[in-house]
């Protein structure tokens, strides 16, 4: 099932779709010898096949945010208030006014009791059209007043009645750091010579590799027994 996205995103950029394309592939090599009975895998095999899964992992955790993004869309302003996610029935406040911030201009918008769990500096979609609304750069939940950084291309637009987050947090650090582990699985094996040693470890479902720590012995006694032995020498000076 191809991800749901914003419209205004437009197509997909030819960059995602190579990435895309590039993903496959290295599922595709990583699975190339695995048999069809699940039962039959050897360990190595196991841990490439897990490699495979964990690559589309942020892609299949990212359609449930898409789901409720085009869901609030249809929902109504007041619907929206008891969607925590969400901050509704906002309205300018009626004591004060925009003002400027450099380029931009900062709304106080009014807003009666709810749950809400937006934090500030987080970019916000208005829930009516889609569009991006701005910043929010601060939030009084005691006052039940929040403030809306928009840009100049957005002050034309109508401030929005109902707004929620524009996107999750960004996988891309995730999502470039498994296609290197792949990579090495690839390149040396789960359990050859080469970096990521820790993660194809875990991929292996064996104990970690820890200096001057015996494998399969219980880590908490010995860090307990090392940060005691770092506050006694720092003790002594």
């Amino acid at each position: 099932m191809p991800e749901s996205r914003p419209a205004e995103e437009g197509p997909r950029s030819e960059r995602a779709e190579a990435e895309e394309r590039e993903v496959a592939e290295r599922r595709q090599a990583l699975l190339a010898d695995d048999p069809s009975n699940p039962a039959e895998r050897d360990e190595a095999q196991r841990a490439r096949w897990l490699a495979a899964q964990l690559l589309e992992y942020h892609r299949r955790e990212k359609r449930p945010f898409w789901w409720a993004f085009f869901h609030r869309l249809q929902e109504s302003s007041e619907d929206l208030l008891d969607d925590a996610e969400c901050v509704a029935e906002l309205a300018p406040d009626p004591k004060e006014g925009p003002f400027a911030d450099k380029r931009s201009l900062v709304y106080p918008l009014r807003f009666p009791p709810q749950e809400v769990k937006l934090s500030p500096n987080t970019g916000v979609t208005d829930c009516a059209s889609g569009a991006s609304a701005g910043t929010v750069t601060e939030i009084d939940l005691r006052r039940g007043v929040l403030y809306l950084k928009r840009g100049a291309k957005l002050q034309e637009n109508a401030l929005p009645r109902a707004i929620m987050p524009s996107s999750t947090f960004d996988p891309g650090p995730q999502r470039r750091g498994l296609r290197r582990l792949a990579d090495t699985l690839l390149a040396v094996g789960p359990a050859g010579e080469g970096p990521h040693a820790a993660a194809r470890e875990v991929l292996l479902r064996r104990h970690p590799t820890v200096r001057h720590v015996p494998r399969g012995a219980p880590l908490l006694e010995e860090s307990v027994a090392a940060m005691m032995g770092i506050s006694t020498m720092n003790a002594k000076r």
